[in-house]
């Protein structure tokens, strides 16, 4: 492209010179000027119809599909890639389609008893990009290894999996795992063979996926073929092509109709391109804020601070979700993209349902009284304070996260208008880390999978550095009801302990009770898309790790106006 541009240039100027050399006044020298401009615009845009026309040649030919989506880090299923998302390189023994599950390798599965034993039948016509064939020992492999190195998927109630012959496998816990159904769903599987470590693998990664690996340059492209041996229905496009782009530079290349689709945010959202159309994905992409439970004075195990003087008090917390106004900020913080929630789990049956659905919002007047009640006296510069304590602290948020930042500053708005101060301040995850169980922090997730209410509620992570729990939360009865959900025998008794974890009647730490987190909306996944493009069936994502919007991609098309 930049070889052709600078030849472009070259002919102006050449035809600019001819133009001046024959002229031997400001006026021709004026007029000669214009020529030359218009001759460059009709060859630019000579160019671009070309260009245009190429463009549309590769997607009616079904050659290649371009798409810039979020940054991703690893193609290891191991170590995450595919878990919120179609893993395209590799197969699943369970899919997600949208809020339910589904089978894909798995042919079959039962559940012992006691709830100790999984069995799992595979498909025995699969077969490895190399030709290798699948088996049940390379899927015992995959979650074998995944628990070895402390991988993504939370695999720490399985003991081992076992293949007992090349098409069953079994999966052996060493406590009752209700919620494993949905593991299956989050981990691809790699071949035993030709694994070594995740590094190595990553860089060359072999599945048994609908797309085969054919280059991938770190933190720049993804390039994938069709692989015509797929087991299920074949990709329509030949090429998947996923550029790693943050919002703005997608948007750039909107712009520049270089990419069929791409990954937008709210402001870019506002304005239109020609040739695209802006595609709204429904999502269980939560938004919430996290209040650190506790007093301070305490550390993790790594050493990291534990507790807030100002959010340890319920008082406060109970105010902020009863005083904020979540239609504000979905409207403010993201230009209306949003829905706003009381529950990030409220579109699965683990969620609270309709026992939120009288729960008051932007209530302002009564949040003051409950600040009032508690304590907390408005001093002369606005803030309200509690035994020498100042209403106000740190909210953080991922430095680059741009909805983030903007919820964070909405949020703060909001805080004000009840006497409370809200700094927002961004930072890098790995320094949000390690404050995370002292500083309020703008959380993201989502993912169909109940496991989600154990990571941020259960007490074995109250003490520990890392994403979950990052409240700091201890509870009996709350871990009681999760051990309950892990037994339980069918996805309705799981699923019934599941929402007594965030409230059982009397109390828990969702907003009906002590309001540990404050849950904000659920965001729209946002996207440019190029004009007759069909992205078929409608879905509803997950929290976005580069992969959620890719869920039906296999059916995606180009039908070409008439």
């Amino acid at each position: 492209m930049k070889k052709r541009v600078l030849g472009i240039l070259g002919v102006c100027a050449s035809f600019m010179l001819l133009l001046s050399a024959c002229s031997n006044s400001g006026t021709a020298g004026s007029s000669a000027a214009s020529q030359a401009e218009s001759v460059s615009e009709g060859v630019s845009s000579a160019q671009q119809n070309a260009e245009s026309d190429s463009e549309l040649a590769r997607l009616e030919n079904k050659e290649e599909f371009r798409m810039a989506v979020k940054p991703f880090t690893t193609l290891d299923p191991c170590m995450g890639w595919g878990q919120y998302g179609p893993s395209l390189i590799q197969s699943k023994l369970m899919k997600i389609n949208s809020t339910t599950i589904e089978k894909d390798l798995a042919t079959d599965y039962s559940v012992s008893d006691d709830g100790l034993v999984w069995t799992f039948k595979i498909r025995d016509d699969v077969k490895f990009h190399d030709g290798s064939k699948l088996t049940a020992a390379d899927v015992a492999f995959t979650f074998n290894n995944t628990k070895a190195i402390a991988g993504k998927v939370d695999l720490a109630n399985m003991d081992e999996a076992v293949a007992v012959d090349d098409t069953t496998v079994e999966f052996r816990m060493n406590k009752p795992f209700s919620s494993f159904l949905y593991n299956t769903a989050a981990l691809a599987i790699v071949p035993e063979k030709s694994y070594v470590d995740s590094a190595t693998y990553a860089k060359n990664p072999i599945g048994s996926g609908p797309y085969k690996f054919v280059q991938y340059d770190e933190g720049q492209q993804l390039i994938m073929e069709r692989n015509d041996d797929y087991y299920g229905d074949k990709p329509i496009f030949k090429k998947l092509v996923l550029l790693m782009m943050d919002t703005g530079s997608a948007f750039a290349a909107v712009q520049a109709g270089t990419v069929d689709m791409a990954k937008i945010d709210e402001q870019s959202a506002q304005s239109q391109v020609q040739g695209y159309k802006l595609k709204e994905f429904t999502t269980f992409d939560y938004r919430s804020i996290s209040m650190p439970y506790n007093k301070p004075g305490t550390t993790t195990e790594e050493g990291d601070p534990i507790g807030n003087a100002v959010t340890s008090d319920v008082a406060v917390r109970k105010a902020l979700s009863l005083g904020i106004s979540r239609e504000a900020i979905v409207q403010n913080a993201l230009s209306g993209y949003g829905e706003a929630t009381f529950d990030v789990f409220s579109k699965f049956g683990w969620g609270l349902g309709d026992l939120v659905k009288d729960v008051k919002d932007g209530d302002v007047e009564a949040a003051k009284k409950i600040l009032d009640e508690a304590g907390w006296v408005e001093g002369s510069d606005g803030i309200r304070e509690k035994d020498g304590v100042k209403a106000e602290f740190e909210l953080l948020y991922g430095a680059n996260a741009v909805d983030r930042q903007a919820i964070a500053m909405s949020f703060a708005e909001e805080a004000k208008k009840l006497g409370i101060s809200v700094k927002p301040v961004g930072k890098d995850y790995d320094e949000i880390k390690k404050l995370a169980k002292s500083t309020p922090m703008v959380l993201g997730g989502g993912h169909c999978n109940p496991m989600n209410v154990d990571m941020i509620y259960d007490g074995r992570f109250a003490k520990t550095t890392g994403w979950s729990n990052v409240i700091g939360y201890s509870n009996a009865k709350t871990d009681e009801y999760i051990e309950k959900a892990f037994a339980a025998k069918t996805d309705e008794e799981a699923n019934e302990y599941w929402q007594k974890v965030s409230w059982d009647g009397t109390e828990g730490p969702s907003v009906l009770g002590e309001t540990c987190y404050i849950p904000l909306c659920y965001i729209r996944h946002l996207y440019f898309v190029r004009e007759g493009i069909d992205l078929g069936k409608d879905v509803i994502l997950a929290h976005d790790h580069g992969t959620a919007s890719l869920q039906d991609v296999i059916h995606w098309d180009y039908k070409a106006a008439n």
